[in-house]
């Protein structure tokens, strides 16, 4: 674990989520966080450990959605390793019901400012997520779209 993951649980161990707060938040305990960053994923047990560690490291107030879309592989078995971690928020559908259901389901949940879609492939650099917020926290821009 890294020394800032070690600070920041540190951090939330004296100021623990009240009765039914949905969990998340890398930084801070807000209503309303800056991010919302919703994972999506179906079948990627290669992957989704790796990329919720990076997504957690990132110094942003946000609050992480991941949505397992029904896998059929060890996907939910890595997700049982994040179960209780103040950072991260786990939703399941019970079958494959597509991207696009895992994305809205997230959105159900998002409380952020800002909601960033971020696939479980590592395809996309978590380390970006500040490049994407600078345009719109400076009101240049209503929407941004990272390729």
């Amino acid at each position: 674990m890294s020394r800032l993951m070690e600070e920041r649980q540190d951090a939330f161990a004296t100021a623990p989520a009240a009765a039914g707060e949905p969990r998340g938040g890398c930084l801070a305990r807000a209503a309303a966080p800056l991010l919302t960053v919703i994972v999506p994923a179906f079948n990627e047990a290669a992957t989704i450990d790796e990329l919720l560690r990076r997504v957690v490291a990132i110094p942003l107030d946000m609050q992480v959605v991941v949505v397992d879309d029904g896998s059929s592989d060890a996907t939910p078995n890595v997700l049982e390793g994040w179960e209780g971690n103040q950072f991260v928020e786990l939703l399941a559908h019970s079958r494959n019901r597509g991207k696009g259901a895992a994305i809205r389901t997230g959105l159900d949940h998002a409380r952020g400012r800002f909601t960033i879609v971020q696939d479980a492939d590592l395809e996309y650099d978590p380390a970006d997520y500040h490049r994407l917020l600078a345009p719109l926290l400076a009101g240049e821009v209503d929407v941004v779209y990272g390729s």
